[in-house]
């Protein structure tokens, strides 16, 4: 309920599903922890294969269901291994920094920046978790990509930007795309239940593609970016000053990468230029 952003208030009934759910002191537990009575009109065993047959359904793209949608997203946060900087002279390594958090909805294409810690380093090594730890040791390590540093960086690998990209999709498949400097490296990463085919490897690689854009690089977002700055150009006073600090929380949520934050932002944005470009000035 934090994770969605919810509180009690906001809950229109609770249902309690699974047979271990019988249980008088389950149904006590949750009472006393959400102060509202579960509810009892659902059989908990039959819930389960309702929804098992529902999911089965939506997969096979049963046109009985055609009005139903339901929201997959990641169980576990996936992210790497990085270092922070304690004090001028300590440096803790095996922080973990995710890239996707739990329950972000999937298919979902997330990236980050990140720059080595020394100069005249070689190379870094990305190792690739899962888990909510703060420390990756306490973590499920996925996988690793070692990235050679350019030899144009060498004696000043400190200013070298390094662009991790996580995608994640239903069928559990992670592609992890890294470019340092020009230097692209890619690693994919199958971590479902079901071992994909080529052509359901491919098809899924395929979909993830799309994916791969920057939420500040897409049409929408740039047209709203360019009215906004031809309208700060264009204003003087409180209207500039406005224009700036709303210019400024529009980039901060597409640099968030939340797909509904975004759509909601969008819209808001969008009603404010409006608004903006509807004053009289003379």
């Amino acid at each position: 309920m934090r994770d969605a952003g919810l509180k009690v208030r906001d809950l229109d009934a609770i249902v309690l599903v699974g047979g271990s759910t019988r249980m008088p002191m389950f149904k006590k537990m949750i009472a006393r922890l959400l102060g509202r009575f579960p509810t009892a009109s659902l059989n908990p065993d039959e819930a389960i294969g309702i929804g098992a047959s529902i999911q089965a359904g939506l997969i096979a793209e049963d046109s009985a269901l055609d009005e139903l949608v339901l929201t997959d997203v990641s169980p576990y946060s996936l992210g790497v291994q990085t270092s922070m900087q304690i004090s001028e002279t300590e440096r803790r390594d095996g922080i973990f920094a995710p890239i996707i958090e739990r329950n972000t909805v999937i298919p979902t294409s997330r990236v980050q920046n990140f720059s080595p810690v020394y100069n005249n380093q070689t190379e870094v090594r990305f190792g690739i978790y899962q888990g909510e730890a703060r420390l990756v040791k306490d973590n499920i390590k996925l996988g690793e990509i070692t990235v050679k540093v350019p030899h144009a960086y060498k004696g000043k690998t400190t200013e070298l930007s390094i662009d991790v990209r996580f995608s994640y999709d239903v069928n559990g498949l992670l592609e992890v795309d890294i470019d340092a400097g020009g230097n692209q490296h890619n690693l994919v990463i199958e971590n479902g239940a079901k071992r994909l085919t080529d052509t359901e490897l491919k098809a899924s690689k395929d979909k993830l593609s799309a994916l791969k854009i920057h939420p500040r690089d897409t049409l929408e977002s740039r047209t709203l970016i360019a009215r906004s700055e031809r309208l700060y150009s264009q204003r003087l006073g409180h209207d500039r000053d406005e224009v700036g600090r709303l210019i400024a929380w529009f980039e901060s949520v597409l640099d968030s990468q939340d797909t509904d934050k975004i759509r909601h932002a969008q819209v808001k944005f969008g009603e404010f230029l409006d608004n903006i470009e509807s004053r009289d000035d003379w």
